[in-house]
């Protein structure tokens, strides 16, 4: 699923007073973010996103993107399995007469399969738990995920 929202941040937002937006999204696997910079912030708008506490893009603690006209994508593997189930989306604005937006977006493997397609190693070893596990309904039930996951994959069974 794919998840966005255009932030838009007033004029003179410093960063000692940041603003906070929130992006909901499903739990599951994060694959991808983007942030899409229209022209004219000039490089004064900053973003960037979090899970809790926790830095995503960039994920260095205190860093932000601050781009003009530009488009920043970066492939992810990270899963959100609990609450909060959102982004946290903080911007600063040090332009002092305009206020600037950006298109923030965030794709989510919510179901198995999809989960298998974007990150087949963190699939397979849920279904190698399961494989392993004494129930016999779970193990078919990880036969069938493992047997879905080769398909995609192309592989002949072992």
């Amino acid at each position: 699923m794919i998840f966005s929202g255009r932030i838009s941040t007033p004029a003179n937002t410093a960063k000692a007073s940041l603003q906070r937006s929130t992006l909901k999204i499903s739990t599951g696997l994060i694959y991808k973010m983007e942030m899409l910079f229209p022209p004219g912030p000039g490089g004064l708008l900053y973003v960037r996103f979090l899970h809790g506490s926790h830095p995503l893009f960039p994920v260095s603690q205190d860093t932000f993107f601050n781009v003009d006209d530009k488009e920043i994508s970066y492939d992810e593997h990270y899963m959100v399995e609990t609450d909060p189930d959102e982004i946290t989306i903080e911007t600063y604005n040090l332009d002092t007469a305009y206020p600037h937006s950006v298109l923030c977006i965030v794709a989510v493997a919510d179901t198995e399969a999809h989960i298998a397609k974007e990150s087949p190693s963190l699939a397979f070893d849920k279904l190698i738990a399961a494989i392993q596990s004494p129930s016999k309904e779970e193990a078919a039930k990880a036969q069938a995920r493992l047997d879905l996951i080769r398909d995609f994959l192309g592989e002949e069974d072992a």
